[in-house]
């Protein structure tokens, strides 16, 4: 397993290196939490735990050890890699472990290689051989939400969040055999990630009156007509850009914006 770039912290280097002091005994569960826990690596957080479970779910993934808890984010992280993602929050109780499923013990090597990292099991030669496939993978744009501000001037806007894509990819497994035949194939996972919407804050757009005055023939009724352009006058109105007033976007739980 190779990650070209990733950025090894001392806190990165650190777990790495405890689980590689230790070996994964046969018929035995693994647990991150629990090695962090046991190790005493008070100082591990989330992010760390989560960069080091997703390069153990990739290993795991390409061997016979059989994922038992797997969790993902609910938006993909810029650094990790879409289907071979691994969430772990001590916080929360979301962990990553796997079984090893045979007698013989394996073990967790590593080493920094450039900007990445190189990582793999050694363990007991076997008959058949792991490979991942990836498909229908998609792509999910953002939408555009508009608030306005009075701070803002007229006809220009800041941009409060840039946006970011939604993703979402099927993992599949396949195990073949010493002649290269595919003797089982595994739905690993479907892995989806919602999309960062992009906010603009517009300034308020100038209110224009407009009077007409119409003289009937008769000379006998006038009309007025006043055409106004007016915002709602609160910072917190939110639109789409793309002509569907009406479409319900999805901001923050609980809060649903026409």
């Amino acid at each position: 397993m190779n990650r070209e770039q990733l950025l090894v912290t001392p806190r990165v280097r650190l777990l790495l290196n405890s689980i590689q002091d230790n070996e994964i005994q046969g018929k035995s569960e693994f647990s991150l939490i629990h090695k962090i826990d046991s190790y005493n690596l008070s100082t591990i957080d989330g992010e760390t735990a989560s960069e080091v479970a997703s390069i153990l779910y990739e290993l795991i993934l390409k061997s016979n050890l059989i994922v038992m808890e797997r969790n993902t984010s609910t938006i993909l992280d810029d650094n990790a890699i879409l289907g071979l993602e691994a969430k772990v929050d001590p916080n929360v109780k979301k962990d990553f472990s796997f079984y090893n499923p045979s007698e013989q013990s394996y073990k967790i090597e590593w080493e920094q290689s450039g900007n990445g990292v190189k990582a793999r099991l050694i363990g007991p030669k076997l008959n058949e051989h792991y490979s991942l496939r990836f498909e229908e993978e998609k792509t999910y744009p953002p939408k555009i939400i508009k608030q306005y501000s009075p701070a803002i001037k007229n006809n220009d806007f800041q941009v409060k969040e840039k946006g970011k894509a939604g993703k979402s990819i099927t993992v599949i497994k396949e195990t073949k055999n010493n002649d290269g035949a595919v003797i089982k194939t595994d739905l690993i996972g479907q892995d989806f990630y919602l999309p960062v919407h992009r906010i603009e804050i517009h300034g308020f757009v100038k209110v224009v009156q407009n009077n007409e005055i119409s003289q009937q023939q008769d000379g006998t009724d006038l009309e007025n007509e006043n055409v106004v352009d007016n915002h709602n006058d609160s910072s917190n109105v939110q639109r789409q850009e793309n002509g569907k007033p009406d479409e319900l976007i999805w901001t923050d739980p609980g809060d649903v914006v026409k």
